[in-house]
This record gives C-alpha cells, structure tokens and sequence, in this order.
C-alpha cells in the first residue's frame, strides 16, 4: 500500500473548509510501522496544536492497526476487521485504501479530537436556513449540540423551523 496514497484520500474526502485547519502526515516509528497523525490546529479554539494518530500501517503484514474507538465506525461502514488481545482493530490495508468511502474520513477524524459541547454558534440561523451545520470547523462543530438536532431534522430557527 501506498501511504502517500491514502494520504491523499484522506485529503481529498475531507471537506475543503476542514483542510485549513488539519495536518496529515505520515511519520515511521522505529518498530517499522508507519502513523497516520492528524494535528488540529486551529488556534481560535485551542491554546496548542493537538496531534492523534488515525492508524498505523505494518507493510510486512499489509494491515491497518486501528485503535478501538474506531471499531463502531468500521462496522457502520462494512469494514473487515479483526479485533485481537492488544484491543486494536486490524484491517487490510489494501482493503481499506479501495472500498472505503473516504468521503466518510471526518467521521473517523472527529472521533480522535474530543472537545467540551457548545450549545451552538453564531450561524445557527444560516445553519437553520441551510438545514445543515454550516461552521468551517470539522472537528469545532463536532462539539455542536444544535448541529446533532439538525442532523435529526430537529430545526429551531429560521426559515425552517419544525419546533
């Protein structure tokens, strides 16, 4: 597998508003293995950068080590995985790199960077109209609890309200 590659994927299946604020990047460890690493930016909202690893890729065995909070998320999306005694999730990467949907990547991104929840933004009436959460953040608007009631059609203001 080709980490550039799916470097790449990753880049191109995130929204164009998420990319300013995130840094993909592969670094080698010494056991051989290649990290994933996302780095949040964004320093409207956090004091420091944060950095999480997404995977870990094993060319000797062609595998994905994913860590288990991503076990609900492979399952959603029909991704073959083999769970073992370390608590990892272990996919083909080859697999994964060809029938992943990365246009879904956010998902597996958000659960990595975990913030305190904010009631709503000051676009809520934009977002109402839009029917959708319109804030340029991926992972800040994650953190969003109107953005949750719009996603279940719950609509509070605007044009559109339902409630």
């Amino acid at each position: 597998m080709d980490i550039t590659l799916m470097i790449e994927k990753i880049n191109l299946g995130l929204k164009p508003c998420a990319i300013k604020h995130l840094k993909i990047e592969a670094t080698e460890n010494k056991n051989k293995t290649v990290s994933i690493n996302i780095t949040y930016f964004n320093r409207l909202y956090i004091d420091e950068p944060v950095t999480a690893m997404l995977t870990r890729y094993n060319e000797k065995d062609n595998t994905l080590y994913f860590k288990s909070i991503f076990e609900r998320l492979l399952k959603e999306y029909k991704i073959s995985y083999e769970k073992k005694e370390d608590n990892q999730c272990y996919v083909v990467a080859s697999y994964f790199l060809n029938e992943f949907d990365f246009s879904n990547i956010d998902r597996f991104i958000n659960s990595l960077f975990q913030f305190d929840p904010i009631g709503c933004c000051g676009k809520y009436n934009e977002c109402s109209d839009a029917g959708i959460c319109l804030h340029e953040d991926l992972i800040y608007s994650s953190c969003c609890m109107y953005r949750k009631n719009l996603e279940s059609g719950k609509i509070f203001y605007g044009k559109n309200r339902n409630i």
